[in-house]
């Protein structure tokens, strides 16, 4: 019981950690930061196309122009909102192993050290992550269209929780040469404080929008509890 509310709360936990330490703190807002540059250089974009498409036009043009304007800006918005999040993961894939790595540090009990890579190594580490992070993302929605389903979805649920955990898991994992069967044997060994950290996961996650806000809370969780599983047993 101790083990599973230790990882509900490690993600409010990582929170205080990452607006205490400036280092974490840069590292958690620039895929949201260059997710949300990226939003409003395609709305501008998108004004100056609809300003320069209309402004030659018949005298009915301007509100034609505006109607199209708002128009594309609604449906411009909605997309956004949907869809932000997922870009802020594709963003962030490049980020969240300095951020886990920086976040060794502050865990506890303490991390050991991983020896410095070289860039070919870091390359491969991040290919590495990325693989990992697009399986999980396959078969949590895998699992997400099963929990629709009456009776099985219960399991369907609890593996959707696991495989978010996961995903968040594997960046100090993968940094020590654990594939994903050794990954997920040192997962079910932890059960209920994984599960317990994947339930707030789960729930952060499907926030629209403000998920991508959260996204640092769980790569930042992920190692925390990483560092709880020696303790856990």
């Amino acid at each position: 019981m101790t083990a599973f509310i230790t990882g509900i709360t490690t993600p409010f936990i990582a929170a205080g950690l990452i607006l205490r330490h400036p280092k974490l703190l840069l590292w958690s807002i620039l895929p949201f930061a260059m997710t949300l540059g990226l939003y409003i250089f395609a709305f501008n974009e998108f004004d100056a196309f609809v300003t320069g498409t209309f402004a030659s036009t018949s005298p009915a043009s301007p509100w034609a122009g505006t109607t199209a304007l708002w128009l594309g800006r609604i449906i411009l918005g909605l997309v956004g909102i949907f869809c932000f999040s997922f870009v802020t993961v594709f963003f962030s894939a490049a980020f969240n192993d300095v951020l886990a790595q920086r976040t060794e540090t502050f865990a506890h009990p303490a991390l050991t050290p991983t020896p410095r890579l070289t860039f070919r190594g870091q390359a491969r580490l991040i290919a590495l992550d990325m693989a990992k992070t697009a399986m999980a993302l396959f078969l949590t929605l895998l699992m997400w269209a099963i929990s629709w389903v009456p009776i099985i979805n219960l399991a369907a649920f609890a593996c959707m929780t696991l495989l978010m955990a996961f995903q968040y898991l594997s960046y100090p994992q993968t940094r020590r040469g654990l594939g994903v069967q050794e990954s997920f044997a040192q997962i079910f060994s932890n059960f209920f404080l994984v599960f317990g950290f994947g339930l707030p996961t789960v729930v952060l996650s499907s926030v629209p929008l403000l998920s991508a806000l959260f996204l640092p809370l769980h790569v930042v969780g992920g190692t925390l509890v990483f560092a709880q599983f020696k303790r856990s047993k």
